[in-house]
């Protein structure tokens, strides 16, 4: 199966990327040094991880640290598949959450990611924001924290009038609501 398939669409089958060694390989991609195999491997990573026994496989083989890792990439293209994925992989799961929260820094560089110049980049970073906001660890946040939240909150608001992803604002502001 072509790894295209597996990034253009939503339907392709994705059991053969948890068989051994698939998943090993992806992972270990995201830390290859190689824009290209960094970010297709984020990028696949991101459409393969819907369900919590997927993500928590993906957990299980180290993806979170290769994610975190490669939102420090110099590439953009590199930093929006890492931001997808991340937003994939934390979407309703408590335990990725709350381990994304306890790697020092990574708040402020989502925050960051809020402010890029790419809505599509402001976008998942918020998304990601969103995820662990609604957390169960919300409520064990700091006032800080939470205020970086009203942040999001206007951020998103302000990517209601850009068209590109207009269509996919409501959806996070709904979660950010939520939490």
């Amino acid at each position: 199966m072509s790894v295209c398939v597996l990034t253009q669409s939503m339907r392709a089958p994705k059991d053969q990327i948890f068989a051994d060694p698939a998943l090993e390989r992806l992972v270990a991609l995201l830390s290859s040094g190689k824009r290209t195999f960094s970010q297709m491997s984020a990028s696949v990573l991101a459409r393969c991880c819907h369900t919590a026994q997927q993500q928590e496989l993906l957990l299980q083989a180290g993806a979170l640290h290769g994610l975190l890792q490669l939102l420090k990439s110099p590439y953009k293209s590199c930093q929006q598949s890492a931001l997808d994925a991340l937003a994939a992989l934390s979407m309703r799961n408590d335990e990725v959450c709350q381990q994304v929260m306890q790697h020092p820094g990574v708040d402020d560089e989502l925050v960051r990611f809020t402010k890029n110049r790419s809505p599509s980049i402001r976008l998942l970073a918020c998304s990601c924001l969103t995820n662990l906001a609604c957390s169960s660890d919300w409520d064990n946040m700091e006032g800080e924290m939470k205020h970086r939240y009203k942040h999001v909150l206007q951020v998103l608001v302000k990517l209601l009038n850009e068209p590109t992803i207009r269509e996919q604002v409501p959806e996070v502001l709904s979660r950010l609501t939520e939490a």
